[in-house]
């Protein structure tokens, strides 16, 4: 079933403000709200996990570091 996400639900998932969330909106680290109730930008629950999603994949895996040669 769909839910939708306040900006403070969002601003409790990751932890930051609600100040925060308009911040990550203006910098796209977070995608625009599917509707609006009034004031109030809501986001389906599906639209954020796949951001999450998209996001993971951006992510660069830690190169391994290089092994150490000793010529003994």
């Amino acid at each position: 079933m769909k839910t939708f996400l306040r900006k403070l639900q969002l601003a409790k998932r990751y932890g930051v403000s609600e100040r925060t969330i308009d911040r990550m909106r203006r910098q796209r680290r977070i995608p625009p709200p599917d509707l609006y109730a009034g004031r109030f930008p809501l986001w389906w629950d599906e639209t954020i996990e796949g951001n999450e999603r998209a996001a993971a994949l951006r992510i660069p895996a830690p190169k391994a570091l290089p092994k150490e040669s000793n010529p003994a």
